[in-house]
């Protein structure tokens, strides 16, 4: 059985790198598509019983593994409905917003390239609505994380409110060591942190 064997062995081969190689096309054809998660190949040698006085060939078997749980890098964005997640989670999506039924299936994604539809809901690049819970006016939100029953659409046109007056502001900057000083020299308070007057020209 050793020559059909070797038979075997050379198309697993053939089959294995194929799948390495479709992998490989599928990562460089993706490297600029949002929320894409690279597809990793492993190889496995596959071992036969072998007898005494011959060979028995194995041949290898390829899994391909969509590295799912790994961090992609976060890309700006101009758009200030473009979402991103750093760390563990995903985005809620359902193929339909406010007439969707119980039977609808949730879907989960990395990819938050999300832009408002003509009623408002965001909706991303696949045509999948982003499901979230609902934030009280306090900031809270009291459904149970587990809970997808109490998911809604997310909707941006009805968001509105009145702009409150800043109260506190952090500020760094780096400031040209070359750069003239103004005549109402600014003094700095080490104690308070904090500069008492006067500005750079």
């Amino acid at each position: 059985m050793s020559i059909s064997t070797a038979l075997l062995a050379g198309t697993s081969g053939l089959r294995a790198n194929s799948s390495a190689l479709a992998a490989i096309s599928d990562n460089i054809a993706n490297a600029n598509t949002v929320g894409y998660k690279r597809i990793r190949n492993d190889f496995t040698a596959l071992l036969n019983a072998q007898g005494a006085s011959t060979y028995n060939a194995g041949g290898v078997f390829a899994q391909n593994t969509a590295m799912l749980n790994e961090q992609g890098a976060l890309q700006q964005s101009t758009l200030s409905t473009h979402l991103a997640i750093a760390g563990n989670g995903f985005f809620v999506t359902r193929e339909k917003a406010a007439d969707a039924s119980p039977a609808d299936q949730f879907f989960y994604t990395r990819a938050g390239q999300f832009t408002p539809d003509a009623q408002g809901f965001l909706r991303n690049a696949s045509d999948y609505y982003l499901y979230g819970w609902e934030v009280g006016d306090d900031g809270t939100v009291a459904a149970s994380p587990t809970d997808q029953s109490a998911l809604q659409p997310v909707r941006i046109s009805g968001i509105g409110g009145a702009a409150e007056a800043t109260t506190t502001v952090s500020f760094s900057a780096n400031l040209q060591a070359s750069q003239a000083i103004s005549p109402a020299e600014a003094t700095y308070d080490s104690a308070t942190n904090n500069m008492a007057s006067g500005a750079v020209a």
